[in-house]
């Protein structure tokens, strides 16, 4: 099927037309950048995500789960402009921060953006999560202590379980033994 210049013309327009009505929201906030900032503070590293919006920041809802090891912050009527893209990622690793996935989601009548925040370890309390809020941005901060000691206390890290390793390979061994000593009497 070939394409004559009518049609690619009236296609272009129409996806101009769609991608502004995304991120051009009468009425509607705007989230323009998003950005991960860390810095040194007597040893700890402090690590902070920067929401920006055009105009003053929305009224949000967020969810904290350590157990999924994320946060997801949800901005109802606000869409998405400035250089950032309809769905995207900042996948700066800074401590335990792992990654900012967001995304636009047009199930709403003027649209809504999704912010999550992927830990790992993940803060064993929402109030770890600090979030401040100033002129025309949202800040998430996080400490990262330097010594190991703190940081057990404020985040959930896997414990080293090197006794459970030496007990499965000895009861493999002893299962082992006892069927090949079976297999061994049997053939006599």
């Amino acid at each position: 099927m070939k394409l004559n210049s009518f049609s690619a013309l009236l296609m272009v327009l129409l996806t101009i037309t769609l991608l502004q009505a995304q991120s051009d929201h009468s009425g509607a906030n705007t989230l323009n950048n998003v950005r991960v900032a860390v810095w040194e503070q007597g040893g700890d590293s402090i690590i902070t995500c920067i929401l920006s919006f055009m105009g003053t920041p929305p009224q949000y809802t967020y969810d904290f789960s350590s157990v999924r090891k994320d946060a997801v912050f949800r901005f109802p009527n606000t869409g998405i402009g400035g250089g950032l893209l309809t769905d995207g990622s900042v996948g700066r690793q800074a401590g335990p921060l792992q990654s900012v996935d967001f995304q636009y989601d047009n199930r709403e009548s003027n649209g809504a953006v999704n912010v999550r925040l992927s830990f790992d370890p993940a803060p064993r309390y929402r109030r770890d999560l600090e979030i401040k809020q100033e002129d025309n941005t949202i800040q998430l901060t996080l400490v990262w202590p330097k010594q190991e000691t703190v940081r057990n206390k404020l985040y959930i890290t896997k414990k080293k379980r090197p006794g459970l390793a030496v007990l499965l390979i000895a009861s493999s061994c002893i299962v082992l033994g006892a069927a090949a000593l079976l297999i061994y009497k049997g053939t006599d």
